[in-house]
């Protein structure tokens, strides 16, 4: 989460391409079984643009979800739906606490 977080910091994103080995691992990781883990790693890579974005990527819609706990079964029936519409969907927990930095690299 940390680097995938640190991806979108123009600063901490050229240090962290500069990082060799964090890269491979995190290259191992995009192939890995957790889903949500393979999701992080595979985020952080395409917006460090380590790995291209698909072709397909500029027609898409990209869409993040949050949610609590309370919820965590909702949004992956909401994820499911929109990924059926053709939908690039991100979904994490909430920590409750998004830092400027995030927010300046979402938007």
């Amino acid at each position: 989460t940390a680097v995938w977080h640190l991806a979108f910091n123009g600063q901490a994103k050229a240090l962290l391409c500069e990082e060799a080995v964090l890269c491979e691992r995190m290259e191992e990781i995009a192939l890995a079984d957790n889903h949500v883990a393979m999701q992080e790693a595979r985020g952080a890579l395409f917006q460090l643009g380590i790995i291209p974005k698909p072709p397909f990527a500029d027609a898409m819609t990209h869409v993040f979800l949050s949610f609590d706990d309370v919820m965590e079964h909702r949004a992956e029936q909401i994820k499911a739906q929109l990924e059926a519409k053709q939908y690039l969907v991100w979904i994490r927990p909430t920590s409750g606490k998004m830092d400027e930095n995030f927010r300046i690299g979402v938007a």
